[in-house]
């Protein structure tokens, strides 16, 4: 199976799991997934969570949204290096989250970093200077060279050659 949203993703993976069982004629014990709450999931009103980051930027209610409870670990990232709050475009993503996604979410290429673990690639094309900032973020974390920074992201251009610069 290919392609899942993130909204259908959990559904996917649970056909999957059922029809894999299945196939194999074995048991397993009942499926999770629909009430099994996403690492930083465990937040009852996403509104009044949200509230306690209004004070941090202006795309604070998009990072509070998109990583939940582990907000305070992306800001961590942030305090520590000021290049890391920089904005990453007009999509409300920070530097902290391409560092996040290469420490804590396995993010091994920049194509995973930039079109899976942020929004930087969902929502347009992003300029060749957001690009390059988190390729230098991801190399400082994964120790690339200068030609492994622009094969990365030369590797990106199929993918986002075809969509409209954000407004």
């Amino acid at each position: 199976m290919i392609g899942g949203k993130w909204t259908t993703s959990r559904h996917l993976a649970e056909k999957a799991v059922d029809h894999a069982v299945r196939k194999l004629g074995t048991k397993a014990r009942p499926c999770t997934t629909s009430i099994a709450r996403l690492p930083g999931g465990k937040i009852d009103r996403i509104e009044t969570f949200a509230a306690r980051y209004a004070n941090v930027n202006s795309a604070s209610d998009h990072l509070a949204r998109f990583y939940g409870t582990r907000l305070d670990e992306v800001l961590a990232i942030a305090n520590d290096i000021p290049e890391r709050t920089l904005s990453l475009g007009t999509t409300g993503d920070i530097g902290a989250q391409i560092v996040f996604a290469a420490r804590e979410e396995m993010a091994l290429t920049l194509e995973d970093a930039v079109m899976r673990r942020t929004g930087v690639g969902q929502l347009g094309r992003p300029g060749e200077e957001v690009l390059a900032s988190a390729a230098d973020l991801m190399a400082g974390e994964l120790g690339w060279s200068a030609e492994r920074k622009r094969a990365e992201i030369d590797s990106l251009q199929p993918l986002i050659s075809t969509a409209k610069e954000p407004a």
